[in-house]
């Protein structure tokens, strides 16, 4: 079976937080090796079904692009406040958690 990855990009901020825990629930018995991203709290994944939680905020994430990408990506719109950017991405984090995929290296990319 392939590995599935699952979004929820503001998706389970519009649910119960008890309709959302069953979500996570089953996609973690649902599937042999996923990853499931979102931007919840890594305990909430870990509770409800998943091996393996990681999370970071917006900032760190950013930071640990290559520089090229970071260029290109600040190119496409002038920044003028970035203390304002910077200052939101820390507020904001990415959180993944993984099932499975030992073989794949999915528990490699947690920190």
């Amino acid at each position: 079976m392939l590995p599935t990855l699952l979004v929820t990009e503001c998706v389970l901020v519009y649910m119960t937080p008890e309709q959302s825990a069953s979500l996570i629930k089953w996609a973690a018995s649902s599937f042999v090796t996923a990853m499931f991203v979102n931007y919840e709290q890594k305990q909430r994944l870990l509770s409800n079904g998943w091996e393996t939680a990681s999370a970071m905020n917006m900032m760190e994430l950013y930071s640990r692009l290559p520089r090229t990408e970071v260029s290109r990506i600040e190119s496409l719109e002038f920044l003028d406040e970035l203390e304002l950017l910077e200052q939101l991405m820390q507020h904001y984090c990415l959180c993944w958690a993984t099932k499975g995929g030992s073989h794949l290296g999915l528990k490699d990319i947690t920190c």
